[in-house]
């Protein structure tokens, strides 16, 4: 089940030091450069399609010297969304050596946030920021045991020097 999330909530659920959105807009994009890094919007790409689950390699925006250096070492990203059988609403944004996945990478900055729904009202959400690491997780736990139609929206940043960042939207139910 889909649901409509007015700007004004979303501002209330991410935090200002990590994220803005614009209040009247919800397609407004994510301020990147409240991240820190300093990289403009045209390095950077909004995924917004809610599916539980989606894949990402940035391509590289630094100059022509350093294309080669960082060309061997692109990480590719993974951001998903589910509801567990007990009803617990996670997303986990996660950092690879390349698309096997079989080996973490750090990056600068990755984060998730979850925003979690029971029987289309509100429960709750969490975030989980991390610098220099390959994998952040926030989860809430909608109490509805295995009762209800509980549903979490995800929403995702991957920021690394040298490389397009990344904003995906994540749902799962």
């Amino acid at each position: 089940m889909k649901k409509v999330v007015s700007g004004a909530l979303i501002a209330l659920m991410l935090s200002a030091s990590s994220f803005a959105f614009a209040d009247t807009d919800i397609n407004q994009a994510i301020d990147i450069n409240s991240l820190g890094y300093g990289q403009s919007t045209e390095n950077a790409v909004f995924d917004t399609e809610k599916i539980p689950y989606k894949e990402f390699s940035p391509s590289i925006t630094g100059d022509l010297e350093s294309i080669s250096a960082l060309a061997s070492t692109a990480p590719h990203w993974t951001a998903h969304s589910e509801v567990s059988t007990l009803g617990i609403g996670s997303s986990t944004s996660e950092s690879w050596t390349d698309n096997s996945k079989s080996k973490r990478k750090n990056i600068d900055h990755l984060g998730a946030r979850s925003v979690v729904y029971l029987n289309q009202g509100y429960v709750g959400t969490d975030s989980d920021h991390k610098y220099n690491d390959s994998q952040a997780r926030s989860h809430i736990d909608s109490n509805s045991g295995i009762f209800g139609d509980v549903e979490v929206y995800g929403y995702h940043a991957f920021d690394h020097t040298g490389y397009t960042s990344w904003f995906p939207d994540t749902y799962g139910d």
